[in-house]
């Protein structure tokens, strides 16, 4: 008996990448240790930031340099990573512009099929927001969570302040109730 043909070898096809891909906002020495431990579990990560050669770009698979308050080069940096956005956006600096994070997480909220999958904001875009509003932060502490907090108002103008004397045995101080856009060193409020 004649031994069976043997196959000619096929060239092994190319195995696709298959591993999470993590999109960093924000490059400093947390984004570092973040991105070597993401990493070591296996993940892609890309490191975005405001200037080269950022802690975390030193260590990423990926370096981007991004004005990030800048809601146009932001949402052009997500349409350069399409079709294969992150699984995961993490955002580690207020400096982001979160016009296009609420944008970005509106869409994955739709699952549009016809738009392919979104990455996944961690935090969410509402608590980024949060993390530079003061009001904000109050409100949903105090008045949608319940939790016990000291007693505070808020006011426009400094006329409205001087109608809240107050009260005996305390003490009354005033700060700025939101920074101006993420990133700037003005502030707004009264």
């Amino acid at each position: 008996m004649a031994a069976p043909p043997v196959a000619a070898p096929q060239p092994a096809e190319a195995e696709p990448d298959v591993r999470p891909r993590v999109l960093l906002l924000g490059s400093g020495e947390l984004s570092r240790e973040l991105a070597v431990a993401l990493q070591g579990l296996g993940a892609e990560v890309i490191a975005a930031d405001k200037y080269a050669d950022a802690p975390a770009h030193r260590v990423a698979d990926k370096a981007l340099v991004v004005t990030m308050t800048d809601a146009e080069e932001l949402a052009a940096v997500f349409a350069r990573l399409r079709p294969d956005l992150p699984d995961f956006v993490v955002t580690l600096t207020d400096a982001v512009c979160v016009d296009v994070l609420d944008a970005l997480d509106a869409s994955e909220a739709r699952g549009s099929e016809s738009e392919g999958r979104y990455p996944e904001l961690v935090p969410s875009a509402r608590s980024v927001r949060l993390t530079s509003d003061r009001e904000g932060l109050r409100k949903l502490a105090a008045d949608e969570l319940g939790l016990p907090t000291a007693p505070f108002w808020f006011v426009g103008s400094l006329a409205n302040s001087r109608r809240w004397p107050p009260m005996p045995g305390t003490r009354c101080w005033s700060n700025p109730w939101s920074r101006r856009p993420a990133g700037s060193d003005r502030w707004s409020g009264a």
